[in-house]
């Protein structure tokens, strides 16, 4: 169960057998904004009600995914090590 009494495996279940696999996207992502959340919360992926809610921070990801792939392994690369380096300073 989550925040909002929703069983995400009985969930699940029930729209394997109902829907077809673009229906099922779709549901889910009305859903998710129905709820005020995201798809990735409902399907357990996160406990993180507001962790894509940023518009900025969607564009910034949104950008980053049209690039080459060469290119997109540096940029996360690169902000591994930016990330890993702010958790050590907080140490």
């Amino acid at each position: 169960m989550n925040k909002h009494n929703i069983d995400n495996q009985a969930v699940t279940y029930h729209f394997n057998f109902t829907f077809n696999r673009n229906e099922y996207i779709d549901v889910i992502k009305k859903l998710a904004k129905v709820l005020k959340t995201t798809s990735s919360f409902l399907l357990g992926d996160t406990n993180e009600l507001d962790i894509f809610k940023d518009p900025t921070m969607l564009k910034r990801l949104d950008k980053i995914t049209s690039f080459a792939e060469e290119d997109r392994k540096y940029i996360f690369y690169t902000l591994d090590a930016l990330i890993k380096n702010v958790k050590l300073k907080s140490l």
